[in-house]
């Protein structure tokens, strides 16, 4: 990491270890290595299985033969067509399918089709340990109890009290999941309903702001963590319905959440239309007050001129870049920054990072 890096990974160090807590605002990339498709990839493949289980009865063959194209061109690694928006496919999908239970059916099977369960729904613990990036942000969300940053005494796990809140443009709920499996506590909670005002009582648990809606992986809708599926935010018509309200449940969480904590960026595109949306909620509150708050975003490299030109963009959002090495070694690279963030607050070392990292899990791979 070159110094000018170094220098920004101290300064987000500081204002993390200076404020009471702080925000993770997460994207696709958190839960991809685990097997969940990307924004595109999940339109694709939503149709796709549409497309097979008979929902697009009465669409135009040419329509379908061209998606299918797309689906090919995805699969195969190539460029897709910049013109063809995923909102624009899951519009045409959901038109035909007349029932939201059987569209958040599908987009489970979408989301959780390579994600594994083990007793008492939790997923396995392969979903988290071999995703580099997954990992690191479960484990900056808990604390051992003797740490100073553990939000309560009493038991062995706890989440780090620096930690105010999650939000997060993902549809899968695996962040919470992970949490739960890898120590056995459900203190990460999903919030996504039209019109919540969730008050949590026990100021251990983190909520996880769903700005789209979400779909679980737990079919059990008696399950102690009361996770059930949400209202999806999934076609272009979802989201004026949803941009345009000011009062709505997503306009309302990304205007407290940029109000109320420094946050960083991880797992997110910034050329990805739903992250641009919540700069666009950013740039509102960095307007609108005088003491408007820092914000980070953990992003791959690309060419210098491409970086400097995006990172400019960024800077006047009020979101400052920090360049890592993408591909296999971007989870590697995640971890070494959040694990330099967490023991950034006094009294907090080494071994405590070390034990939030090993948790509860067997060490043989389950």
């Amino acid at each position: 990491m070159a110094n000018s890096q170094d220098d920004v990974v101290e300064d987000l160090c500081r204002t993390y270890a200076d404020t009471p807590e702080f925000g993770l605002v997460l994207g696709s990339g958190v839960t991809k290595e685990s097997g969940v498709p990307d924004w595109r990839g999940l339109a694709l493949k939503f149709f796709e299985k549409a497309r097979e289980g008979k929902y697009l009865r009465g669409t135009s063959r040419m329509a379908v033969g061209f998606l299918d194209d797309e689906l090919y061109r995805w699969r195969s690694g190539h460029e897709p067509n910049a013109e063809l928006d995923p909102e624009k496919i899951l519009q045409l999908v959901c038109d035909h399918i007349d029932r939201k239970e059987k569209i958040q059916k599908l987009i489970k099977e979408v989301l959780f089709g390579k994600i594994e369960k083990r007793s008492h729904n939790m997923v396995a613990a392969r979903t988290y340990r071999e995703n580099k990036t997954l990992d690191a942000i479960v484990t900056f969300c808990a604390a051992v109890e003797e740490s100073p940053i553990a939000s309560a005494s009493g038991g062995r796990w706890e989440t780090n009290r620096k930690v105010g809140g999650i939000l997060t443009t993902n549809y899968d709920n695996l962040v919470e999941g992970s949490f739960n499996s890898k120590y056995g506590k459900h203190l990460l909670h999903p919030v996504a309903r039209e019109g919540a005002r969730e008050i949590f009582q026990d100021r251990r648990i983190i909520p996880v702001y769903h700005m789209h809606g979400y779909v679980s992986y737990v079919d059990d809708s008696g399950s102690q963590d009361g996770v059930k599926a949400s209202g999806l935010v999934l076609t272009e018509k979802d989201y004026y319905q949803t941009f345009y309200n000011l009062l709505g449940f997503s306009n309302v969480v990304a205007g407290s959440f940029f109000r109320r904590f420094h946050s960083i960026f991880v797992g997110c595109s910034m050329t990805d239309r739903n992250v641009r949306r919540i700069l666009y909620h950013l740039q509102r509150e960095r307007i609108a007050s005088s003491e408007a708050k820092r914000h980070f975003a953990i992003l791959s490299r690309s060419s210098q001129e491409k970086d400097d030109f995006d990172d400019a963009v960024l800077d006047s959002f009020g979101v400052t870049a920090i360049r890592v090495n993408g591909g296999e070694k971007i989870g590697t690279e995640v971890e070494t920054i959040l694990k330099r963030v967490y023991l950034s607050v006094a009294g907090v070392d080494e071994q405590h990072w070390l034990e939030a990292k090993r948790g509860s899990w067997k060490r043989k791979l389950d």
